[in-house]
């Protein structure tokens, strides 16, 4: 109950507008299964692995088109691999984190249908303490050069009354990243 997404809304004179309101009905249904085990047992003393996966699926009726979608926040299955190792004698640490999400999100709203989808994402960090509070981190991200896309799909009128006007489509690669960082408190 109380899915939140955009809907037809019409005025005292007769115009269509679509703010985000109350879908009349909408279905999700997910699992998430996340751990975080210490390493310790295969000799990786300080180390730890993240796992996470969650599965995810959503199903409405479009306000606009009457057509059966999912949910704009519906990424489908996704999961996240992550690991981290201290080395606590000399301050430092290191790890990274691997992240594909499974689907396109839609974005449906009156004058615009759009589609999302982002590749896999890896980033990777080091980091020292540097004494009392402050600590130095390098974090490289988007290792995998992750691909993007959007299609976007731009109509007259209304979508509801299905006249397309523009059609677009970007792809596009991320590049390479790097962030240093001091943290502390001053």
């Amino acid at each position: 109950t109380d899915a939140i997404d955009k809907i037809p809304l019409v005025d005292a004179l007769g115009r269509v507008y679509s703010p985000d309101g109350n879908l009349p009905s909408a279905e999700i249904r997910g699992a998430g299964l996340k751990t975080s085990p210490r390493l310790a047992p295969l000799s990786l003393p300080d180390a730890q692995l993240a796992l996470r996966f969650t599965w995810q699926e959503s199903e409405t009726t479009d306000p606009f088109t009457g057509e059966t979608r999912k949910l704009r926040s519906d990424f489908g299955n996704n999961y996240e691999i992550g690991y981290r190792q201290d080395l606590t004698g000399i301050g430092f640490s290191y790890g990274f984190t691997y992240t594909k999400v499974g689907a396109a999100t839609i974005l449906s709203d009156l004058m615009v249908r759009e589609y999302f989808r982002v590749g896999p994402v890896a980033t990777a960090f080091v980091e020292k303490k540097l004494g009392g509070n402050l600590a130095l981190r390098v974090e490289a991200q988007n290792l995998t050069g992750s691909h993007e896309d959007k299609t976007r799909y731009l109509y007259a009128v209304n979508v509801i009354d299905g006249a397309l006007r523009r059609y677009e489509h970007w792809d596009e690669t991320r590049d390479l990243r790097v962030a240093v960082r001091l943290r502390g408190r001053f």
